[in-house]
């Protein structure tokens, strides 16, 4: 790979946000790895040149394996349970008739 080339870490890959942040990355030429837990689909990134690392973003030292080297890294992790304490919807409709 060329030393040029921005390295990129992008978590979420399997995810709708991360493959195609992956895509795009990939698109423009960046040196790309991801971050995937076992066991995700990759439907979303199969057959790009990708390096695949395998573990968790709650795992700190298979993120620390991830990130090593990286110069730039992109969090497309979409899990509100992580801030979510309640729940029930933030705002509900009503009918009038």
């Amino acid at each position: 790979m060329a030393a040029d080339r921005p390295k990129a870490l992008v978590t979420g890959a399997s995810g709708n946000v991360g493959s195609c942040v992956v895509r795009r990355l990939v698109q423009r030429g960046d040196d790309v790895r991801v971050l995937l837990r076992k066991g995700s689909s990759t439907k979303g990134i199969d057959g790009l040149d990708v390096e695949t690392f395998y573990g968790d973003v709650f795992d700190s030292e298979a993120l620390a394996k991830a990130v090593a080297d990286r110069d730039v890294v992109y969090y497309c992790v979409v899990d509100t349970r992580a801030e979510l304490r309640d729940p029930a919807p933030p705002h509900s409709i009503t009918s009038s008739t």
